[in-house]
Order: C-alpha cells, then sequence, then structure tokens
C-alpha cells in the first residue's frame, strides 16, 4: 500500500524528470502536478484528519477564491475562460511548498542517488547543447535562458541529496556542484550572472551568524557585491528598462519599451483599483493574453510592440513583478508575507542548529534570491521551472517546520494545559 509521504516524492521527482521536456514538449505538466499535489493534500485532510496541518493550504485556496469571484463580480476584465486558466497558473507553484510542509516527505537512498543521475544527466546535456549553439539548445530547451534555470536548478537538488544525516557534505560533491553550477554560465544571460555571484557568496564566504557581527568589512564586500551584480547586469537592465529593443532612449516612445510599461502602468493600477488590483486574467498574464484582457484598452497600451493583441504579444506574460497589479496593494502585501513567512522557517534553522542545517539554509536563500531575480523580468515563479524549484524549496524548509512545530508544542504544554506539581514538561511527539 502506497503511503502519502512517498506519494509526494514520486510527484517531487515526476516534476524534476520532466523539467527538460515541459519548456516545449509537456507544457501542461507543471499544472497537473499541482492539481496531484492538492489532491493528495484533501485526501490526507480527509483520510487522517488532519486539516490543522494544512492551515497554510486553505488560506491560500480561500485567497485565490475570494480573488476568483472579484474577478467575476466587481472588475470582470475578461473571460472565464481567461480567469479559470489564470486562477490555476496563478495558484500551482504554492501548492506543492504546503503539501510538502505538511506530509514531510523524505528521500532515501535510492530516491537521493536516482535524483543526483538525473542531475547530473540535465547539467552535461544541456551545458553541451549550449556549447554546440543556438540552433541545438533551441530544439531541446527553446531559449538558452531555460538551460542556465535547468542546470541551476539540478545542482541544487544535487547537492540537497548530498547532505547527510549530520550535515555535512562531502568536499567532492561540493566542488562537482559548484562545477555544475558554472556550467550555466554557458547561458551567457545577464540574470544567470547576478545568482551566481551570490552561489559564490554562499560557497566561499558565508558562515552562519555573520550578520550577529556585521562590521565595516562585511559592509563593503556587501557594497561590493552589489555593484559587482549590477555591472554584470547592467547591459539588461539597460534592454529591460531604459532603452528596450532601441539603441538610444527617446521619453517619446515610450510605447515601444513593453516591460517598463508594464511596470509603469501596474504601478497605475495600484492606485486606480486600490486595494485589490484588477483581478484575474486582467494584466501581464498568460491569461490576460489567452483572451485579450481590457485592462490594456483601457490604459491605452494595446498598440505597444509586443502587447498588442495580436499573436505579438510575447512580453505580456515575460515578467512577474508588474502581475502583482492583478492583485493589488494587498496582493503584494500577502507576496511579501509569503516570502517573510518561507524565510523564517530557514531562519529557525540556522539559529537552533547552524552547522546541522547550513547547506539548507544555503540552498532555500539561493532559491528565494533566484526567484526574486528571475521574476524582474521573466515569469519563470508560474512556470514549469518555478513549480519544481518550489518543491525543493519546500523540502529544505521542512526541517524548520519541524522545528517551530516542536516549539509550538512546548509552549502549549507549558501554557495551555495546566500541569501537576512534579509532572515533567514534555513535548509532544510529532508524527512524519
Amino acid at each position: 500500500m502506497l503511503r502519502l509521504d512517498r506519494i509526494t516524492v514520486y510527484l517531487i521527482i515526476a516534476g524534476f524528470i520532466t523539467m527538460i521536456p515541459a519548456v516545449q514538449y509537456l507544457t501542461s505538466i507543471d499544472e497537473f502536478l499541482s492539481e496531484l499535489f492538492l489532491v493528495v493534500g484533501v485526501f490526507d485532510c480527509i483520510a487522517n484528519n488532519r486539516w490543522k496541518d494544512y492551515t497554510f493550504l486553505w488560506t491560500l485556496l480561500g485567497l485565490m477564491i475570494f480573488y476568483f469571484i472579484y474577478s467575476f463580480t466587481f472588475v470582470h476584465f475578461n473571460t472565464p475562460r481567461a480567469i479559470v486558466f489564470d486562477f490555476i497558473v496563478e495558484l500551482k507553484p504554492y501548492v506543492p511548498v504546503a503539501v510538502i510542509l505538511a506530509i514531510k516527505p523524505k528521500f532515501n537512498d535510492i530516491d537521493r542517488k536516482f535524483i543526483k543521475g538525473i542531475a547530473l544527466f540535465n547539467s552535461v546535456l544541456l551545458a553541451i547543447a549550449l556549447v554546440l549553439g543556438d540552433t541545438v539548445t533551441a530544439a531541446i530547451v527553446f531559449h538558452p535562458t531555460y538551460s542556465g534555470i535547468i542546470i541551476l536548478i539540478s545542482a541544487l537538488f544535487y547537492l540537497y541529496c548530498c547532505i547527510d544525516e549530520n550535515g555535512e557534505v562531502s568536499h567532492r560533491d561540493l566542488r562537482l556542484v559548484f562545477i555544475i553550477i558554472s556550467s550555466g554560465l554557458l547561458c551567457l544571460r545577464a540574470k544567470y550572472y547576478g545568482i551566481y555571484i551570490f552561489v559564490v557568496f554562499f560557497f566561499f564566504l558565508y558562515k552562519p551568524g555573520i550578520m550577529r557581527h556585521f562590521n565595516l568589512k562585511h559592509a563593503i564586500g556587501l557594497i561590493a557585491l552589489f555593484i559587482i551584480v549590477l555591472a554584470v547586469s547592467w547591459h539588461k537592465i539597460q534592454y529591460y528598462f531604459i532603452i528596450g529593443e532601441n539603441e538610444t532612449f527617446d521619453p517619446t516612445q515610450i510605447e515601444s519599451f513593453a516591460r517598463p510599461v508594464l511596470y509603469i502602468t501596474g504601478f497605475q493600477i495600484l492606485f486606480d483599483y486600490f486595494p485589490f488590483g484588477t483581478g484575474l486574467a486582467s494584466f501581464a498574464t498568460a491569461g490576460s493574453a489567452l483572451d485579450y484582457s481590457n485592462v490594456y484598452y483601457e490604459y491605452g497600451i494595446d498598440k505597444v510592440h509586443g502587447l498588442a493583441p495580436n499573436l505579438d504579444f510575447n512580453f505580456i506574460c515575460d515578467t512577474f513583478f508588474p502581475v502583482l497589479a492583478q492583485f493589488g496593494v494587498v496582493g503584494i502585501i500577502l507576496f511579501t508575507y509569503f516570502w517573510v513567512w518561507i524565510y523564517e522557517y530557514l531562519r529557525i534553522m540556522i539559529r537552533r542548529n547552524a552547522s546541522r542545517y547550513r547547506y539548507e539554509f544555503i540552498i532555500g536563500s539561493i532559491i528565494i534570491l533566484f526567484i526574486m531575480i528571475e521574476s524582474i523580468a521573466s515569469a519563470t515563479l508560474t512556470g514549469n521551472c518555478g513549480v519544481v524549484v518550489m518543491m525543493l524549496l519546500g523540502l529544505v524548509c521542512i526541517p524548520g517546520a519541524r522545528l517551530k512545530q516542536q516549539k509550538n508544542d512546548i509552549a502549549e504544554t507549558s501554557y495551555g494545559i495546566p500541569i501537576k506539581i512534579g509532572q515533567s514538561i514534555r513535548s509532544k511527539k510529532i508524527k512524519i
């Protein structure tokens, strides 16, 4: 009989295995896997009465259902088909995290060896493709940027599977992981250069507790790191946000700059549709292009190159942060809270036992930085790679969830239940 924790492991492995073909051949696999995670979570609640353990999932579903109803009744900028589609797309990255943190699956030795093998296969295949050129790369993953993303995620999965029971990783494995990540530089993407610099920081400079002993030397190092990231990314920053596809910046031709228009319009939407935004499938999402959103007409951006209501709308869903405008100021607050909530799990791990959870903390921190950098000019978070990397984020946060639960159990035992004189205080056992 299959256990739910093993089913969860199989879903994670399935997502990891299909990362490459999912880019352009199995494009709906991420939605399917996210739905299966949801089914597993619902079944766990019904069969094992674990509703309380899925508080985040039910909160998430409640918020999305609110925006779903809001999109139909209060704003209604798109068709029911587009709204339903966007509901699924915007929800799917978070469902695996919620289910993984509730079930807390654990890889066995066979799982780890298999994932490490797939990680090496992905990395070698894509590195060779990048060396052979854009034609070969396009045949496999459509664009070099996906090669870099998949190589990075593969390296992080490999590193996760190398952590032993004591939290140690061999020097050989660390060198191999760094080589894998370095091979991703062949994608020649500025975003990858930026995240690579953070990888170098965590691999060679980071030490647990570094912020507790923050001094002038550390401040200079962080400033230098910021300058390096800015320098290596400046060309793309200019392209994305300043000069667009033109050689020189002309403020009278702002309509030719798709991404700046999305950011500027998104900022206007936050004020015009305070506090809940324009609703699902209304702005900067694939759903808003599936059936063209009326928001683009309302703000007069329907003739912008890359945003027009024809086959040339490739820039509509080419970035993530402007998407938050359709959720309004409330959505931005909730989005920010989610990442603070996730980081709290990493933080409690590194504070409780820095040597044991150092690499989980490093992997989780790199994932968060990766998503933030990608979201500036890419919709990676709501794509297949985003769903897979969120699965890994859920995995590395499991120890933090356990530690937080232990802390809550001790507090509940100490203050919520009367204790007889002479009775010892013990934390409750946690089912895994």
